[in-house]
């Protein structure tokens, strides 16, 4: 599960400070033998990039609770709603 970063900060107007997540490096991943047979996969993620600031979003909604599969399958089609153009622009690369 994820878990926010607190560190005791010096001479600072709080003892500790919460810095928030900590740093992911956050890819797709696929089987090779999958993404093979199934070249417009690969380039949809390839193509695929969500800015970290949606993801740190996101990973808050599951922090507070929000995570159960359902709660998950929502969150990601509420953000293809609300980034319709951008996810279209990643399904038009993937099938080029």
């Amino acid at each position: 599960s994820s878990k926010t970063t607190v560190v005791e900060a010096k001479n600072a107007t709080k003892a500790k400070i919460n810095h928030g997540f900590s740093v992911d490096d956050i890819r797709a991943a696929g089987n090779k033998d999958f993404l093979e047979k199934n070249p417009k996969v690969k380039k949809f993620l390839e193509a695929a990039s969500i800015p970290l600031a949606d993801i740190s979003a996101q990973n808050l909604k599951m922090f507070k609770g929000e995570k159960s599969e359902a709660d998950v399958k929502r969150h990601a089609e509420e953000w293809i709603k609300a980034n319709q153009s951008t996810f279209d622009s990643w399904i038009e690369k993937a099938q080029n």
